[in-house]
């Protein structure tokens, strides 16, 4: 059998929008408005996904198609 192994590392996306600071805060720290394009729609708030937006909080989700494989993201 072969032995697979897990590495967990960190990286940053950077990004520049042309929408005012507001607006992009405000899509990326409303949770309703985050979980409706990052996990498909906001019925997925307490469903597996949970934001906590403020410096050191972090974002969770879990899931995956019916029956199969349980996905788990976590940010910070």
């Amino acid at each position: 059998m072969t032995k697979s192994t897990v590495t967990h590392d960190t990286f940053v996306i950077e990004r520049t929008y042309d929408a005012p600071v507001e607006r992009v805060f405000e899509a990326w720290s409303d949770p309703k408005r985050k979980a409706s394009w990052f996990v498909g729609s906001s019925e997925a708030l307490g469903a597996g996904y949970d934001l906590d937006f403020p410096v050191g909080g972090r974002e969770t989700f879990s899931g995956g198609p019916p029956g199969g494989t349980v996905h788990r993201y976590e940010s910070r």
